[in-house]
């Protein structure tokens, strides 16, 4: 047995899905911890897939869920008090 080459990656192209590490080099019998992270910007479901090339090896597609709750607007400032002034129209 001899260590493998491996790349890790959202399916699509644009996906709100990224994996660290995306890439590496796995021995015989070792494991590695991916870590997943989803970037929601819109309150829906998003699904992809995490693609695995292992090189000499096989391709595999774990289907990545998510779920966007609450609202798409987020803000730096704290907008809890809204003072606009004196407006006249």
């Amino acid at each position: 047995m001899i260590p493998a080459e491996f790349r890790v990656f959202p399916k699509s192209k644009h996906s709100v899905f990224s994996v660290e590490p995306r890439e590496g080099l796995i021995s015989p019998h070792e494991s590695v911890v991916l870590t997943v992270t989803a970037n929601l910007d819109e309150v829906m479901r998003f699904k992809d897939y995490l693609t695995a090339l292992i090189t000499d090896g096989e391709t595999v597609q774990t289907p990545l869920h998510a779920v966007g709750l609450g609202t798409a607007i987020d803000c730096e400032e704290d907008i809890s008090v809204i003072d606009f002034g004196r407006a006249f129209s």
